[in-house]
């Protein structure tokens, strides 16, 4: 008799763990999947690579930092494109301030230089039309005027560079982030 006892706890254990594994495989497969899935979408990364969006015409594509002054070129030869933006995150300035980093300052210098080489491009710089909350609209104002302030300072004419609010609903804007909008 205790050796059946034994015997039917153990098998009781076995098909436990057998059950387990059961479930636990499909689960961890799918864990797996969505992760792998999710992990090239650019709105929900709180990374400093939120920054890579950007909208040509309307059309979202993803740009490295480094390769921003690239795509602005290729698209300032584009004879039927009219529009560029990109944005600035919470990443492009030192925590809770309108100081922006070195990259904001690269980008900042970039924009500089073709509104230089090319007179008839304007400048918006925009604040979204809905904050994440009504603390954040005073900073983000700051900061607009600190990157529109960087512009002139670096030779561009201040009648082409402004800020406003986002009243186009660009794709760089659908976020709760400045947006830099070139027009040529």
């Amino acid at each position: 008799m205790a050796a059946k006892v034994v015997l039917e706890r153990k098998v009781r254990w076995v098909l436990a763990l057998v059950v387990v594994i059961i479930v636990a495989l499909p689960l961890l497969a799918i864990r797996n999947y969505v992760s792998s899935a999710g992990g090239s979408d650019v709105h929900t990364s709180s990374a400093a690579t939120d920054e890579r969006l950007v909208a040509i015409d309307g059309r979202t594509t993803l740009v490295q930092p480094e390769a921003l002054e690239s795509a602005m070129r290729d698209w300032l030869s584009s004879p039927k494109d009219k529009t560029f933006s990109f944005e600035f995150s919470e990443h492009s300035f030192v925590p809770a301030t309108a100081i922006p980093t070195p990259i904001s300052l690269r980008r900042a210098n970039q924009v500089a230089q073709l509104a230089a080489a090319y007179p008839g491009l304007t400048v918006r710089i925009l604040l979204p039309a809905h904050p994440a909350g009504g603390v954040t609209r005073p900073l983000d104002q700051k900061r607009a005027t600190r990157l529109r302030n960087a512009l002139i300072a670096r030779g561009v004419d201040e009648s082409r560079v402004t800020v406003g609010i986002d009243d186009q609903n660009l794709p760089t804007t659908q976020t709760a982030r400045i947006a830099v909008l070139m027009t040529k």
